[in-house]
């Protein structure tokens, strides 16, 4: 709502985005933002000193520590070609622990219309196809767990 309104207000009244910035750092998002940012990063260090420095982080300094940590890496840089890595073979779902994808979609409620307009735009369409399937085996498709983004794979007319 914070990035509507000061669309809204940028649009309608000509003021800059800087409220959105501004109204940001002052709402409950930012709080929340900022006592989580050293979750992640600190995985760079292993998964036992990941864990060490996430305890410390919220049983000590319960999210507001002296230090920020910084990610190793850009996403981009770090995403490796398919090539070096196993494919994925998950278990199939046993229907008691673990769940197929539209068992678990219900269980969650998740409501939406299902003819939306995509929210997500490309630069260029073709990259996903040309480039991100063959060399990484379309990152896309793990984006959501309720696999929204998947390759329609079409047969050959």
């Amino acid at each position: 709502m914070l990035a509507a309104e000061a669309t809204f207000n940028a649009l309608v009244e000509g003021s800059s985005m800087d409220l959105y910035w501004e109204n940001l750092k002052k709402s409950w998002i930012w709080d929340e933002l900022y006592r989580a940012r050293n979750y992640r990063p600190a995985f760079e260090y292993g998964f036992i000193p990941g864990m060490a420095l996430s305890a410390v982080e919220r049983y000590i300094f319960k999210g507001k520590s002296p230090f920020t940590l910084k990610h190793g890496k850009p996403d981009h840089e770090a995403t490796e070609m398919a090539n070096l890595h196993s494919p994925i073979s998950y278990p199939k779902p046993d229907g008691q622990v673990s769940f197929d994808v539209p068992s678990s979609l219900y269980r969650s409620n998740t409501n939406h219309e299902h003819d939306q307009p995509p929210h997500l735009r490309l630069r260029d369409p073709a990259v996903p196809e040309r480039v991100n399937l063959p060399q990484y085996a379309g990152p896309e498709s793990r984006y959501c767990p309720a696999r929204v983004y998947e390759y329609a794979m079409t047969m050959p007319a």
